[in-house]
């Protein structure tokens, strides 16, 4: 018997690798892209668990992170989801992540994944920061939002990242609407 096989343009990219400020929407984002496009979510942001370790992922991560070899952690991804039924992976990462990464996480991540980096004004994404911090009971106070993305702001602006960065807030300094992020995300390189 023969396996049929579904046929993918080449241009879409099956991982996408989802970061940025705390409050800017990256966790709902992801969890609803990845509701968009019948794909599995990964939420590495579990506090105060270990996402890659919570995922079974640890050791590929470490190859990743450590000697920028994304291979094992595309290729388990890859390979979890397909055998879970979907076709791709949308995975969202903690804030302070950004602040960590070297160009060459970035270049070694590319040719597999679509990398995002969300980011708003400092106004808007510590509010919507605070609101979620009330709405789950943790009440995590502004210090320590201003704590994990200070650095994270800075990052942002190096030349290997800045051309992945997608602001989630309009020039009102409203939130864009998922559907306009989405079209947007979707049709980057």
């Amino acid at each position: 018997m023969r396996v049929q096989r579904t046929v993918r343009p080449h241009s879409m990219k099956l991982i996408w690798l989802v970061l940025g400020i705390s409050g800017s929407g990256k966790s709902y984002f992801s969890h609803a892209a990845a509701d968009q496009l019948s794909w599995f979510h990964y939420e590495m942001d579990l506090p105060p668990y270990d996402g890659p370790s919570h995922w079974g992922l640890r050791a590929e991560w470490a190859k990743y992170f450590d000697d920028y070899d994304i291979g094992p952690f595309a290729g388990a991804v890859s390979d979890r989801s397909l055998k879970s039924g979907y076709a791709g992976s949308v995975l969202s990462f903690p804030s302070n992540l950004i602040a960590c990464l070297k160009e060459q996480h970035v270049s070694a991540a590319l040719p597999v994944a679509k990398l995002v980096f969300f980011t708003g004004p400092e106004a808007g994404c510590l509010n919507s920061f605070l609101q979620r911090e009330i709405a789950i009971g943790r009440f995590l106070p502004a210090s320590s939002w201003r704590e994990n993305n200070e650095l994270s702001y800075r990052a942002l602006a190096q030349p290997w990242i800045a051309p992945h960065v997608v602001n989630a807030f309009g020039p009102s300094g409203s939130r864009r609407s998922f559907d306009e992020l989405f079209e947007h995300v979707k049709s980057a390189a």
